[in-house]
């Protein structure tokens, strides 16, 4: 591109006002990640700071750069991606007359020359495997924090790192700290890995469009009211990761505590003689279909889950044959399952195909079940392998803060685990608890002090006794 034909794109750029000065006004941090060319860069932001509208501020002017080639913009699932930036995307791109076409089918805003911005999910490796073979100018990773490592790490080095090759393009990564200090978007942040990235950090104080500052409030008031809804002091974890953009370690936060020290154990290969059995279910189409089958051994009070399988967009044929195979495999005391909005239907289905006798999954109280296997985990009554699925998403479960300053508990719509669900259904039905130990067979020791014992008591049995007694 010409020195002519860059000056003029300024110019068309300054004539609609889209430029990160009169974007970002005095949010100077925010500013600094917009025009930043970093090719490795994280942002760590508060809640309300502005991150999403900086984002999409990015991708757009860099859509007005060369080189004129795609950005990809992922999160968690294709509806979060939806949720979080295609609204002000498209508001953006409208305002300031940019010449984007939405794409809302395949949510890909098509820009002039083919500066397309492509948004995704990168919820489990199926979904990545979409990216490879793709060429970008930048990948724009949100949301990390919530992003489950065994799909962030893979989703960095493996998919999008080839991708970036060819046109020596960014990859950015944010989000809010989560509560557990570790994971890839820590390193990178404050880690092993910040040395290779550019650091952003910018919080709600950051943001002078929030609604509350332009009515006149001020950053203390509106934190002092924050801390007052939700019952905090000003050193409340959750309120220093959520609103001061803070990493601290916020075990509380977190419904199920899985520690591979106490809670590890392997998947099997089969099943054991003398094990119970249950396989339970969590049905879903957008979210996933996930089967845990759950066992204990004679005598042991402890659950352990020995496989699970979580697939995504998959059909009723699909499920009733991975139930089907594990039904005769493990023989099972009992299968339980979520159905879903169809459930009765399904059900049948099910039923009549397969001939599963399916127990529909008791939904009721579920922070209250939730505790109680969170109550297993601490214990060590609850077993699974550090590298399955469920282990890796009770990192991410937590219960939702503003709900618990008014004394209830719920889940945050931020992370929805699917084998976490398929696992306590099976976990609320399994008797594993009821178990009693076995007595084991007497020792040699025993038996010998046995045997003396009796003698002694014959002993003073007939030292007690009068002659007549004996004699008779």
């Amino acid at each position: 591109m010409n020195a002519r034909a860059i000056a003029e794109l300024r110019a068309e750029r300054a004539r609609l006002k889209f430029t990160p000065e009169a974007l970002c006004g005095e949010n100077r941090a925010q500013h600094a990640f917009v025009t930043s060319r970093a090719k490795r860069l994280v942002a760590r932001c508060s809640r309300r700071s502005g991150k999403t509208t900086g984002i999409d501020d990015r991708m757009l002017t860099l859509a007005l750069e060369p080189p004129f080639v795609p950005q990809l913009y992922c999160t968690m699932t294709r509806r979060n991606a939806k949720d979080i930036v295609w609204g002000e995307l498209l508001r953006l791109n409208h305002e300031h007359g940019l010449g984007g076409v939405p794409n809302h089918g395949d949510l890909i805003l098509k820009m002039p020359r083919g500066a397309d911005i492509v948004l995704t999910g990168a919820n489990n490796e199926r979904e990545i495997a979409k990216i490879r073979g793709k060429k970008y100018k930048g990948v724009n990773i949100d949301e990390a924090q919530s992003i489950p490592e065994r799909v962030l790490k893979p989703l960095i080095d493996d998919v999008v790192g080839p991708t970036l090759l060819d046109y020596d393009g960014y990859l950015a990564l944010t989000g809010t700290p989560g509560p557990v200090l570790g994971g890839t978007f820590y390193e990178a942040d404050q880690g092993a890995r910040a040395g290779r990235f550019e650091r952003h950090h910018w919080t709600l104080v950051d943001n002078v469009y929030l609604p509350a500052r332009r009515a006149g409030r001020s950053v203390t008031e509106i934190l002092a009211q924050v801390r007052e809804e939700h019952g905090w002091d000003a050193f409340n974890p959750t309120y220093r990761r959520e609103y001061l953009g803070e990493w601290v370690r916020d075990d509380d936060a977190l419904a199920l505590h899985y520690d591979p020290l106490r809670n590890a154990c392997d998947f099997e290969d089969g099943p054991r003689a003398g094990w119970v059995y249950v396989v339970a279910f969590d049905i879903g189409f957008e979210d996933a279909d996930a089967i845990a089958v759950l066992g204990w051994a004679p005598g042991e009070r402890k659950l352990r889950l020995v496989k699970e399988t979580v697939v995504r967009r998959q059909g009723i044929s699909e499920l009733g044959a991975q139930l089907m195979a594990d039904v005769e495999r493990y023989k099972p005391m009992k299968v339980v399952g979520d159905l879903g909005a169809l459930g009765k239907k399904i059900a049948e289905e099910l039923r009549r195909r397969w001939g599963l006798n399916i127990e529909p999954a008791d939904k009721n109280r579920k922070a209250e079940h939730l505790t109680l296997l969170d109550d297993a985990l601490r214990t060590g009554a609850m077993l699974a392998p550090p590298g399955s699925q469920f282990a890796e998403d009770c990192a991410h479960m937590q219960w939702d803060p503003g709900a618990k300053a008014k004394g209830k508990l719920q889940l945050t719509d931020s992370y929805h685990s699917d084998i976490g669900d398929a696992v306590l259904y099976g976990y609320r039905v399994a008797f594993h608890w009821a178990e009693r130990a076995p007595i084991p067979p007497p020792t040699a020791i025993q038996l010998a002090d046995d045997w003396w014992k009796k003698e002694e008591r014959a002993i003073q049995q007939r030292n007690s006794s009068e002659w007549w007694e004996e004699g008779g």
